[in-house]
């Protein structure tokens, strides 16, 4: 991941470094850049949430992924019309 020095001066009261970040939707392209985004600013932890989980793709990524991050990133299939998966 390409780091640039001016990524954390634009982030708004010091979020970025350091903190942890859920994404919903986060299995979707939308998602995969702000993954990346989080990356830049040093964010510490991501877990991504979506409905249907992630494909095969999505893991092996993932996998790739989770190494830019201090605490490591995760995915959670969660979809609140199912009660089973807000409880």
């Amino acid at each position: 991941v390409k780091r640039s020095a001016s990524a954390n001066d634009n982030v708004q009261g010091g979020a970025g470094r350091g903190a942890s970040y859920v994404l919903s939707g986060g299995f979707g392209a939308l998602a995969q850049g702000c993954v990346a985004w989080l990356a830049e600013v040093e964010a510490s932890r991501v877990v991504l949430v979506g409905r249907k989980g992630g494909d095969e793709r999505h893991m092996r990524g993932m996998e790739h992924q989770a190494k830019w991050f201090a605490h490591g990133m995760m995915g959670v299939r969660a979809d609140t019309s199912v009660l089973g998966h807000v409880k």
